[in-house]
């Protein structure tokens, strides 16, 4: 199976990601709910759902950009995912460990990102054709 030098940047990515995603859930359900209060685990456990949610999202990417590697339009969503990630989640454990309300308006740009993403998405698998079965 060959691929692309984006597919697999973009696999690697989504495995730190999804990686890192399990070693900050273990660590939260053992570490941080001692440290952290109860909307600060939340924060914390939602900044991991999108998180593990965008890795995956990131995972299925790299394979479709595998199969249509002249077609840059998904590392443009990878990207918008990826970035969605640090904005979003990166600024859910910053608001969680610190408190401090100035992350919680970085928030809804990763999330924008996100969104975006995903209305690209739908919009690049529905302009696709059907090829039939070979």
């Amino acid at each position: 199976m060959k691929f692309t030098r984006q597919s697999l940047n973009t696999m690697l990515l989504a495995i730190s990601f999804i990686g890192l995603g399990v070693l900050f859930g273990a660590m939260g359900a053992h570490l941080f709910k001692n440290i952290l209060s109860i909307k600060g685990m939340g924060t914390f456990n939602t900044g991991l759902r999108y998180q593990v949610i965008h890795g995956l999202a990131l995972l299925f990417l790299s394979l479709l950009q595998k199969e249509y590697y002249r077609d840059h339009y998904f590392n443009k969503i990878a990207y918008l995912f990826s970035f969605g990630i640090l904005f979003f989640s990166g600024n859910c454990y910053l608001l969680a460990f610190t408190q401090v309300s100035l992350f919680a308006h970085f928030v809804p740009i990763g999330g924008l990102m996100f969104l975006l993403g995903w209305i690209l998405l739908f919009l690049k698998i529905r302009s696709l054709k059907f090829e039939g079965f070979h």
